[in-house]
Protein backbone atom coordinates (compact mmCIF):
# COMPACT_ATOMS: atom_id res chain seq x y z
CA UNK A 1 0.00 0.00 0.00
CA UNK A 2 2.67 2.45 1.05
CA UNK A 3 4.79 1.59 -2.28
CA UNK A 4 1.44 2.78 -4.29
CA UNK A 5 0.60 6.09 -2.40
CA UNK A 6 3.92 7.02 -2.72
CA UNK A 7 4.32 7.19 -6.23
CA UNK A 8 0.74 8.39 -6.49
CA UNK A 9 1.68 11.23 -4.66
CA UNK A 10 5.10 11.75 -6.28
CA UNK A 11 3.78 11.04 -9.87
CA UNK A 12 7.29 9.04 -10.37
CA UNK A 13 4.67 5.28 -11.53
CA UNK A 14 4.44 3.55 -14.44
CA UNK A 15 1.35 6.16 -15.75
CA UNK A 16 2.23 6.48 -19.17
CA UNK A 17 2.45 10.34 -18.34
CA UNK A 18 5.80 9.57 -15.97
CA UNK A 19 6.88 6.98 -18.43
CA UNK A 20 6.24 9.92 -21.23
CA UNK A 21 8.59 12.53 -19.25
CA UNK A 22 11.19 9.89 -18.92
CA UNK A 23 11.29 9.01 -22.41
CA UNK A 24 10.24 5.31 -22.00
CA UNK A 25 6.97 6.14 -24.06
CA UNK A 26 5.76 7.59 -27.08
CA UNK A 27 2.92 8.88 -25.76
CA UNK A 28 0.83 10.46 -22.15
CA UNK A 29 -2.35 9.43 -23.44
CA UNK A 30 -4.45 6.88 -21.55
CA UNK A 31 -5.81 3.76 -23.02
CA UNK A 32 -9.07 5.60 -23.07
CA UNK A 33 -8.61 8.08 -25.20
CA UNK A 34 -9.44 11.30 -22.98
CA UNK A 35 -6.65 12.44 -21.50
CA UNK A 36 -3.27 11.84 -19.93
CA UNK A 37 -2.56 9.34 -17.83
CA UNK A 38 -1.63 10.55 -14.64
CA UNK A 39 -2.68 9.81 -11.02
CA UNK A 40 -5.74 12.34 -11.34
CA UNK A 41 -6.76 10.88 -14.16
CA UNK A 42 -7.12 7.53 -13.25
CA UNK A 43 -8.28 7.79 -9.81
CA UNK A 44 -10.58 10.73 -10.93
CA UNK A 45 -11.84 10.63 -14.48
CA UNK A 46 -10.59 7.52 -16.56
CA UNK A 47 -13.98 5.88 -18.27
CA UNK A 48 -12.28 2.85 -18.52
CA UNK A 49 -12.58 2.38 -14.63
CA UNK A 50 -15.58 3.90 -14.28
CA UNK A 51 -17.65 0.50 -13.07
CA UNK A 52 -14.19 -0.19 -10.49
CA UNK A 53 -14.33 3.78 -9.38
CA UNK A 54 -18.41 3.36 -8.45
CA UNK A 55 -17.60 -0.22 -6.55
CA UNK A 56 -15.10 0.88 -4.86
CA UNK A 57 -16.45 4.81 -3.71
CA UNK A 58 -20.02 4.43 -4.17
CA UNK A 59 -20.28 8.18 -2.94
CA UNK A 60 -18.06 11.06 -4.84
CA UNK A 61 -14.68 11.17 -3.34
CA UNK A 62 -12.65 14.12 -3.68
CA UNK A 63 -8.68 13.42 -4.97
CA UNK A 64 -7.31 15.08 -2.12
CA UNK A 65 -9.08 12.28 0.45
CA UNK A 66 -7.78 9.04 -2.31
CA UNK A 67 -4.30 10.16 -2.04
CA UNK A 68 -4.20 11.92 1.60
CA UNK A 69 -7.24 10.87 3.20
CA UNK A 70 -7.07 8.59 6.91
CA UNK A 71 -5.58 4.95 6.34
CA UNK A 72 -8.62 3.48 5.14
CA UNK A 73 -8.93 5.98 2.47
CA UNK A 74 -5.63 5.16 1.12
CA UNK A 75 -6.10 1.00 1.80
CA UNK A 76 -9.18 1.87 -0.57
CA UNK A 77 -6.94 3.71 -3.12
CA UNK A 78 -4.66 1.29 -3.12
CA UNK A 79 -7.03 -1.72 -3.64
CA UNK A 80 -8.68 0.22 -6.42
CA UNK A 81 -4.92 0.91 -8.23
CA UNK A 82 -4.31 -2.77 -7.57
CA UNK A 83 -7.84 -4.12 -9.29
CA UNK A 84 -7.26 -1.44 -12.50
CA UNK A 85 -4.99 -3.33 -14.02
CA UNK A 86 -2.47 -0.13 -13.83
CA UNK A 87 0.96 -0.22 -12.23
CA UNK A 88 1.42 2.95 -9.99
Amino acid sequence: MHRIIFRLRTGHCCLKAHLRGIGVAESATCDCGEGDQTPEHVLQACPLLDQLRIQTWPDPTDLRTKMWGALEDLERTSMFVASSGFRA
